[in-house]
């Protein structure tokens, strides 16, 4: 199949036998998906990261809900909501050339190894 050789090529394929019972299956496919769901994540974190620190408010929109809430330490308790705030403050942090607080200069994820899947094996299977 060309479209599958083209991912296959850029090493984006994975095989799981399904001829197992459904659990086996399963366990498999999220063995082998897992890793790269997390890599996945990963990227878009350190992303993230590198937006907020460069004072990227396209690329911070682009990776994040427009219609997102949160606390921030500026607000001094005020729920934020929306884009709004975040674009503001970037844009303003990009104009003054000075940019979120980075360890060394460099947005740096912490302990990525503690990415966990809110997908147990409970929780993700199939309901009879």
């Amino acid at each position: 199949m060309p479209v599958v050789d083209v991912f296959a090529k850029e090493g984006k394929v994975r095989h799981v036998a399904s001829t197992g019972p459904v659990e086996e299956v399963f366990e498999e496919t999220q063995r082998v998906v897992e890793p790269v769901v997390k890599a996945h994540v990963l990227h878009l974190n350190q992303r993230l990261l590198d937006a907020i620190s460069a004072g990227d408010a396209d690329t911070y929109a682009e990776l994040c809900a427009p219609n997102l809430t949160a606390f921030e330490a500026e607000t001094k308790g005020h729920l934020i909501e929306g884009l709004d705030f975040h674009n503001t403050y970037l844009k303003a942090a990009a104009k003054s050339k000075t940019s979120a607080k980075v360890r060394d200069g460099f947005p740096v994820l912490h302990h990525p190894t503690r990415l966990t899947s809110l997908c147990d094996r409970t929780s993700c299977r199939r309901r009879k």
